[in-house]
C-alpha cells in the first residue's frame, strides 16, 4: 500500500495541539507522528484486534513541513495458532527515492482472554533510575482524537474502556526525550501490556534505556541511540 504525505505548520500544530506534545519542533515533522501515519497506511489490511508487542524504528533523516512524501506499508509475516495470532509488519517515509523512515512492527492477537493484559514481549528487567521525567495518561477523548489524526481503526481502542495506541505512547515518549535534548536516530521498543485509559504511564530515563511503567509495574522498555 502506499499513499502521499504533506504536512503543513498548521497540521502539525493541530497533533501537538490536540496531544498536549510540548516541544516545539518549528519546521519539522515530529519522527512519530509520521510513523503513526506511515502505519494507518496498513489499515484496512491489518485485521481487527492485534496489539502492539514491539517495534524497531530507523530515521536516516530530517522530516520537513509542507513537503511531499511517500509512505508505504507491507505486511511481511503473518502467524497463526490457537493462543495467539502474530503479524509483522513494515513501513517507509521515502522523498525523491531516498528512505527517510523505516519501521517494523510486530502485532499480536490474543485468542485467550487472560493473555490479553500479557502479551509476554518483555522480561523483567526493570528501570534502575528514581525518578520519572514525565508521567502521562489518556483519556477516551485523547485516543478519539488520536486515532482520527492517525486513521488507527482499531476496535481496541473503542468504546468505554480503550486501550491507548502504542504509537500514541510513543509520541509522548518522543515528546518528553525531545524536551531532555534527546532526538533518536534509532529506537527499539517493547510493550509488555496493554496501556488502558486513564493509566498514569510513568517515563524513567537512564542512559539509553526508557522504562514506562503503570502503578509500579512494567509495561514497556525502549532502548534508543541518538
Amino acid at each position: 500500500m502506499e499513499k502521499t504525505l504533506i504536512l503543513s505548520r498548521d497540521s502539525v500544530a493541530a497533533w501537538q495541539q490536540t496531544l498536549g506534545l510540548n516541544h516545539d519542533w518549528q519546521t519539522r515533522i515530529p519522527p512519530t507522528i509520521g510513523a503513526a501515519l506511515a502505519l494507518a497506511v496498513l489499515a484496512e489490511e491489518v485485521p481487527d484486534g492485534f496489539y502492539l508487542a514491539k517495534q524497531e524504528c530507523l530515521f536516516t533523516g530530517c522530516l520537513e513541513q509542507n513537503k511531499n512524501y511517500a509512505l508505504a506499508g507491507k505486511i511481511t509475516k503473518m502467524i497463526e495458532s490457537d493462543a495467539l495470532d502474530c503479524l509483522t509488519c513494515e513501513v517507509t517515509i521515502s522523498h525523491a527515492g531516498e528512505t527517510l523512515l523505516a519501521l517494523t512492527s510486530t502485532l499480536v492477537r490474543p485468542k485467550r482472554e487472560n493473555e490479553k493484559n500479557d502479551t509476554k514481549a518483555v522480561g523483567g528487567q526493570t528501570c534502575p533510575a528514581e525518578q520519572p521525567i514525565q508521567r502521562r495518561s489518556f483519556s477516551p477523548g485523547d485516543i478519539k482524537r488520536y486515532t482520527q489524526l492517525s486513521g488507527d481503526r482499531n476496535g481496541i481502542h473503542q468504546g468505554d474502556h480503550p486501550v491507548v495506541p502504542g504509537m500514541l505512547c510513543l509520541l509522548a515518549i518522543e515528546d518528553a526525550l525531545a524536551l531532555q535534548g534527546i532526538f533518536c536516530r534509532r529506537f527499539s521498543v517493547q510493550y509488555k501490556r496493554p496501556l488502558y485509559a486513564g493509566e498514569d504511564l510513568a517515563l524513567y530515563l537512564q542512559n539509553d534505556l526508557l522504562c514506562g511503567k503503570v502503578q509500579n509495574q512494567l509495561h514497556l522498555k525502549l532502548k534508543w541511540e541518538a
